[in-house]
């Protein structure tokens, strides 16, 4: 999955409805938005593509969309884990070599 395809699907997921969707990832048209997110990865409430029409994923995108998700929380998970660890790394030298007997 690309970076734009991720954002086609976090805007579809939030916004719902085709005009939001479009001014949210600044895409031009809704023939765009679907080259975009690649072949057979939205469905539309209706073929009118007006102001009222709802954008979904399909279980495909929404598979791929959750995978992203997981994988991005996890190394947020993994980063925040490590900025812990280093601070009480260096919390308990400075500790060790200052604390008093």
């Amino acid at each position: 999955m690309t970076n734009k395809q991720y954002e086609i699907y976090k805007a579809v997921v939030k916004y719902q409805t085709l005009p939001k969707i479009l001014e949210a990832t600044k895409i031009p048209n809704y023939m765009t938005l679907q080259i975009e997110a690649g072949p057979g990865m939205l469905d539309f409430s209706d073929n009118l593509m007006n102001d009222e029409t709802i954008v979904y994923l399909t279980p495909d995108a929404t598979e791929l969309y959750e995978e992203r998700s997981r994988h991005e929380w996890k190394e947020i998970r993994a980063w925040a884990t490590l900025a812990i660890a280093g601070w009480g790394a260096i919390t308990g030298t400075i500790a060790l070599f200052c604390g008093r007997a």
